[in-house]
């Protein structure tokens, strides 16, 4: 009999084509002995957009659009009003037994990343009694001050707290928890959160997630800052993540910085390989190219400015506004 290994994603209108890309590098990674069910978990989503990913299925690849909103009724929804840049998509892992109560185990994943291997080896993992397994957020090292601190108002300890982006759920063990009910309980306490859904799931799952080698879902941006946490180097967790770069099974494109938006960064380019072999490459480039045309302008508007506001300033306090705002050219990424 073929294995099914079912893998879950949640996502919006602003990230379906990066999924899509996710989606590609899970496809040129798979066995055709196994067979893979990939679920998109979703409220509003352009049918364009859903078209053309289910065009992505092959004869072992199977794409199914799940609207949640129906499941969502009669239910307070996870959200808070300081979440920033995400969207309640992010929350649709507290659903998933329910949704998929037929597999033992599940597997989640963000649309922000690229699978490097096989995922049928991922489900290979032993949960044992574990609710799920996942990967060390090293962040909460390398902001040892702010994030320790952080850490003890979410009574976890920082080298225990993990990264929601990838997730081998327990499926049974996590329906039975009713952890959609204590997550509302949670944000009535605890309303001022930095990662809303990831800190929520941290509380639920406190000594209860195996914690994996950092090559199942290498968090980019510490590796991309290493220059700057130099003073970790002699820490063994540190040593352990920036060495899981040479074999990551996931490359995870973790804060702001992404590789469609900064394709010059040498890792981007595992992003690019599996976005020319999608529908949406070219949607992807030109959006590129006209958040660098926009940087531009933005940058040509700043050296007016400049040279007006230098005509204005005296001598003397012209180096200091000149040093002081040179960087916004930094912000700018020009």
């Amino acid at each position: 009999m073929t294995k099914v290994y079912p893998i879950v994603f949640g996502t919006d209108e602003n990230y379906a084509k990066y999924l899509s890309v996710t989606i590609q590098s899970i496809i040129e990674n798979s066995n055709m002995e196994f067979y893979y069910e990939l679920y998109v978990l979703y409220e509003s989503l352009n049918e364009d957009d859903i078209k053309r990913i289910k065009q992505q299925e092959q004869k072992n690849i199977k794409i199914e659009f799940v609207n949640i909103s129906s499941y969502l009724e009669g239910k307070d929804t996870l959200l808070a009003d300081n979440v920033g840049h995400y969207s309640k998509a992010m929350y649709y892992r507290l659903l998933m037994p329910e949704i998929f109560d037929k597999y033992s185990k599940v597997l989640y994943l963000d649309c922000d990343l690229i699978v490097n291997c096989d995922v049928a080896e991922i489900f290979q993992i032993d949960l044992k009694d574990n609710y799920a397994a996942a990967v060390h957020d090293i962040g909460m090292l390398c902001k040892t001050t702010k994030w320790n601190s952080y850490a003890k108002k979410l009574t976890v300890k920082p080298e225990k707290y993990f990264n929601s982006g990838m997730l081998l759920i327990n499926n049974e063990k996590f329906g039975k928890a009713d952890l959609l009910k204590q997550a509302n309980e949670i944000l009535k306490k605890l309303c001022k959160l930095c990662f809303p859904d990831q800190d929520i799931l941290n509380i639920l799952l406190k000594d209860k997630v195996l914690l994996l080698d950092y090559s199942y879902n290498f968090q980019w941006y510490y590796y991309l800052m290493r220059n700057v946490y130099t003073e970790f180097f002699d820490n063994i967790l540190y040593q352990n993540y920036l060495q899981s770069n040479n074999n990551f099974k996931i490359l995870h494109f973790t804060s702001a910085i992404k590789p469609w938006t900064n394709p010059e960064i040498f890792e981007s380019c595992y992003f690019w390989k599996y976005a020319r072999n999608t529908a949406f490459y070219e949607e992807i480039f030109t959006s590129y190219l006209l958040t660098k045309i926009d940087a531009r302008k933005k940058y040509t508007k700043f050296q007016i400015y400049r040279y007006k506001l230098k005509s204005l300033i005296p001598s003397k306090k012209q180096e200091y506004y000149i040093k002081k705002y040179s960087l916004i050219k930094k912000e700018l990424g020009v």
